[in-house]
């Protein structure tokens, strides 16, 4: 049993059932799983046609994240088999794209079809009711030009039994498909029924042929790695005349280096300081500009335990310049931009020691402070502003590694005092329990200048009060400690 109309009906249909599967619904169900290896085995219930539809990595292609859609028509009993090829793409919504199709219509031919760009062969949300149409142009060689146009329609939500298992809350559409030669216009109205978290479970075609799910095989999705994110935020400080200000970087992944761009007001604000923070192993290379006694600005190289400092440093075989890392900034960003404001740029760069025996710079995974800066504020009157509107983070081998800026600008700033920690008694900038067992080593012994940070509440004492206090400010901090 196999009918070859101009556009096969039960081909397409059942394309647009397994496509419609790859998007999520406003629901967050996933009416097709598109992990690489998926299967869908199919049976018409009169036993006649037998449809194995596969998605497979692309041989060849210049597409990124191409899937490749594979279905295998075999007719029970016979060696007639035929094998139909759909290039699709799905988008960050959710929503499928179709690129290029190349199928089988039997003794019509082959018919092969590009989309420059590529067409929405499904939305994002299935909701009831919903209904958008698909046109396709392509060529067959005894018919010639062919226009097809479907309209799908959400027309109920219902639950299927299949041999494969009953399946509830499925997506039943309905397909009106109308196909257009130089001969004749044909017209057919055909159904499908999707399943959440499965795919195609069931299809009617217009001619009154039920196909139903026999078996299928999911490929358990692969896990993403959270999004590598990188946020200004403001770090407090014992003095009421600085600000300071940590490059966070969380869900770090492989990262070996950095490079960064921070954009401050100096009307309100004088550069101070930047210091490497804890997330990369230190002895590796840090660029900065520094603030010299003379009130001058000079560039800062560490290269291990060597430091450089001067309007310029040899690096390698380039001269850097002061002036490449620190400079006025002509124009802003709008977001940016405040009367009377003088916008000066700030370039950082560092890198991890290069490992013993990789001699590349050694990665790091985790959550940690990249840089710490500090700023003198000029006129507390006036709110700050930080911006940080470029940062590139790189792997061992110097390649680029995608990053997100959640926090870009820090607005209305202004000191953020730092209230001592008595508890932080070993000083690492947490109070925990290295803190308890510093205070217990030392209990009952006197007061004396080795031990001091012991006598926790200043008694004179170390006893079983200053255990207590430790308690009471467990977890506290006031360091941006890495977490890997």
């Amino acid at each position: 049993m196999k009918f070859t109309n101009i556009v096969s009906c039960q081909k397409t249909l059942l394309v647009l059932c397994l496509i419609c599967c790859f998007t999520l619904t406003a629901t967050a169900a996933n009416y097709y799983p598109s992990e690489i290896g998926n299967t869908w085995v199919f049976m018409s219930t009169d036993g006649g046609e037998q449809l194995t539809y596969t998605l497979q990595a692309p041989e060849n292609t210049d597409v990124e994240g191409l899937i490749v859609l594979k279905i295998m028509n075999e007719v029970i009993g016979t060696d007639n088999t035929s094998t139909d090829i759909y290039g699709v793409t799905v988008e960050n919504d959710g929503s499928l794209l179709l690129h290029y199709s190349v199928t089988d219509q039997g003794a019509l031919g082959i018919a092969e079809a590009t989309y420059v760009p590529p067409v929405t062969f499904f939305p994002a949300d299935l909701p009831l009711g919903h209904t958008w149409q698909i046109l396709t142009e392509t060529t067959l060689e005894l018919a010639g030009a062919v226009t097809t146009t479907s309209t799908i329609k959400v027309v109920a939500i219902e639950d299927v039994q299949t041999p494969a298992g009953v399946f509830e809350n499925c997506v039943k559409l309905e397909i009106n498909q109308k196909d257009v030669t130089a001969f004749a216009v044909l017209r057919k109205t055909s159904y499908q029924w999707l399943a959440p978290d499965v795919g195609p479970v069931k299809f009617l075609s217009a001619q009154d042929i039920l196909f139903e799910l026999q078996s299928y095989n999911l490929v358990e999705p692969r896990m993403e790695a959270p999004l590598m994110e990188v946020s200004i935020e403001q770090k407090p400080t014992k003095d009421a005349q600085q600000i300071k200000i940590d490059i966070q970087l969380n869900s770090g992944k492989d990262v070996a280096g950095y490079s960064g761009l921070v954009v401050f007001d100096a009307t309100v604000l004088k550069y101070i300081s930047a210091t490497q923070g804890n997330y990369l192993q230190s002895g590796g290379i840090f660029i900065r500009p520094m603030l010299h006694e003379d009130d001058t600005y000079a560039l800062s190289l560490d290269v291990g335990d060597v430091m450089q400092t001067g309007a310029t440093v040899t690096f390698g075989e380039q001269k850097l310049s002061v002036s490449e890392f620190f400079f006025k900034i002509p124009e802003v960003p709008p977001e940016f931009a405040r009367p009377g404001a003088e916008y000066w740029g700030i370039s950082i760069l560092g890198s991890a020691p290069l490992g013993a025996d990789t001699h590349l710079p050694v990665a790091t995974d985790g959550n940690g402070t990249l840089v710490t800066l500090t700023f003198e504020v000029f006129d507390p009157d006036t709110p700050a502003i930080i911006a940080l509107p470029n940062l590139i983070l790189s792997d061992s081998f110097d390649a680029p590694l995608p990053v997100t800026i959640r926090e870009m600008v820090i607005t209305n700033l202004v000191p953020l005092i730092d209230e001592d920690l008595s508890t932080d008694v070993n000083g690492d900038g947490e109070v925990n329990i290295l803190d308890l067992v510093r205070v217990a080593s030392y209990f009952g012994e006197p007061v004396s200048d080795e031990n001091a940070a012991a006598d926790v509440n200043g008694d004179g004492k170390i006893n079983i009060l200053d255990l207590v206090r430790i308690t009471q400010d467990f977890g506290k901090s006031t360091t941006a400690a890495v977490d890997e």
